[in-house]
């Protein structure tokens, strides 16, 4: 007769003894040992299956492996192997033993050892694009992780590769697979030093001439990435912005060398109206607020800004606190005063006929723009005249042919008493010395 199985005691929790748990298949996969030489080995090996410059033919075979190999986990290694032909060791050395570097890859793309073809750049560029679409997972870690890497060990790969991953980084912005400022990775102290990534930024952008591709956008992100000192990937020996922008220029990257010294220039202002707008708050002295002065003027003219315009940066904020919106005869005193307290930091930097011209003109602009200041324009040319921050000759040839359009009648008529006297005077100097 059948009896019932005795019952287990109370508390007693079941056992599952004997019984075959399968596992899951991406537990499996994520306990899987990790092994980036075999993912190589694997991949080589069903590429090698692909001429090299059959783009349709890698690109279909790359899109078919991603069901076979597991790109997810040796993503580092994909990536690594499509840009430089082979998996590298800590360091960014290539690891090449008897297997040696995949047909294609980035540095390696084009049938002349030692030239950049664009158009084979162009097409090995788009099976990136092709793999990022079908697994679209990748293209984050390529964009913030693997390209960056890549880059930050340029140093460790032939020049003709280095050009390679340059003009290929071009191509990469110009498809959205990563932003511009991603160049900024190859500005390590190594690279700049021993002269990577001056080489590697210039190939960068000469490219976007070549390829059509508008060049605001990616100027944009460098600025706002903090990468608009493009002398920063320069080695400190030619770091001046003449030779920066003259290297640029060299490389067809001429509009590129005119932002770059647009973007000094307004470096410079910015540094000149924070410095002298807070000595002038606190009522500094001149010979203070020049010596705060001569260091930006010595490094910036005239290889950022001309001296006239300087001179005119100068002025403009030793004038910053004038209150333009008082009466009339108010903000004339007060400009004059301001003028007459700070004339000593305008002389030393108007040594010359044509700073002295610019001075002058500024001034004019400056009344022109600022109508209750008018009335006050020879009263100011006056005290800088007396301050032997202006003299005859650079004043005679701006009032006969250098003034600047705005309010010219207006300010030259107001202008010709003082300009008729200096001339007498000079003449009766003249006359003396003859006698």
């Amino acid at each position: 007769m059948f009896s019932a199985p005795t019952p287990p005691p109370a508390g007693t929790k079941p056992s599952l003894q004997g019984v075959h748990i399968k596992q899951r298949k991406g537990q499996a996969k994520a306990s899987a040992k990790f092994e980036p030489l075999v993912f190589r080995d694997q991949l080589l090996n069903h590429l090698s299956s692909c001429p090299p410059a059959d783009y349709e033919s890698i690109s279909a075979k790359l899109d078919a492996l991603g069901s076979q190999l597991d790109y997810r986990k040796y993503d580092e290694a994909l990536f690594q192997i499509l840009l430089v032909g082979a998996v590298l060791a800590p360091g960014g050395t290539p690891v090449e033993d008897a297997t040696g570097r995949c047909a294609f890859s980035i540095a390696t793309t084009g049938a002349d050892a030692d030239k950049v073809d664009l158009a084979e750049m162009k097409k090995a560029a788009g099976v990136f694009e092709r793999l990022m679409r079908r697994y679209k997972y990748l293209q984050h870690e390529f964009a913030e992780n693997y390209l960056k890497q890549i880059l930050g060990y340029a140093g460790k790969f032939a020049p003709i590769e280095q050009e390679r991953l340059a003009v290929a980084t071009a191509y990469f912005v110009q498809l959205d697979l990563v932003p511009a400022n991603v160049v900024g990775a190859v500005k390590t102290d190594w690279n700049v030093k021993n002269g990577i990534a001056q080489p590697f930024l210039l190939n960068f952008f000469k490219t976007f001439p070549l390829i059509k591709e508008p060049l605001e956008p990616v100027l944009n992100s460098f600025r706002k990435a903090g990468l608009a000192d493009l002398d920063s990937f320069f080695p400190t020996s030619k770091r001046s912005p003449a030779d920066v922008a003259a290297a640029l220029k060299a490389h067809g990257a001429a509009a590129v060398a005119d932002w770059y010294l647009k973007s000094k220039t307004s470096q410079v202002r910015d540094e000149v109206n924070k410095k002298v707008k807070v000595l002038i708050v606190e009522k500094a002295d001149p010979d203070e607020v020049l010596a705060t002065l001569e260091p930006i003027q010595r490094r910036a003219v005239p290889s950022v800004i001309s001296e006239g315009d300087f001179v005119s940066l100068v002025f403009h904020a030793l004038v910053s606190r004038v209150n333009l919106n008082a009466e009339s005869p108010a903000v004339v005193d007060e400009a004059v005063a301001q003028v007459k307290d700070y004339a000593p930091v305008l002389e030393p930097f108007t040594q010359r006929a044509v700073s002295e011209v610019a001075l002058v003109n500024t001034i004019q602009v400056w009344c022109h723009e600022n109508p209750k200041l008018a009335p006050g324009f020879l009263r100011l040319l006056k005290t800088l005249v007396g301050a032997d921050v202006l003299s005859t000759g650079p004043l005679v040839y701006w009032f006969q042919k250098g003034s600047k359009p705005q309010g010219r009648e207006q300010l030259l008529a107001k202008a010709a008493p003082l300009i008729k006297f200096l001339q007498e005077q000079e003449d009766d100097e003249s006359d003396e010395d003859d006698e």
